[in-house]
């Protein structure tokens, strides 16, 4: 399977109102997402500026690849 030739950008490049903006307001005030699923919003984040298109499937394995890396 081909893996994507991206570099994640550190510090990442959100900001809290990006982040708040993110998640359904019924949602704001419970628990906030692990740190996981913020660096997953990211690399998402980063394929779309790269030109990268494919199954979130594909995208949820590369980020847990590039996260344990």
């Amino acid at each position: 399977e081909d893996m994507p030739k991206i570099t994640m950008p550190f510090p990442p490049k959100m900001t809290a109102e990006e982040f708040l903006r993110s998640r359904p307001l019924s949602r704001a005030y419970f628990r906030s997402p692990n740190s996981f699923f913020i660096y997953r919003q990211q690399f998402v984040k980063q394929l779309k500026l790269e030109n990268y298109n494919d199954q979130m499937v594909k995208v949820s394995k590369w980020a847990g690849i590039f996260w344990s890396n």
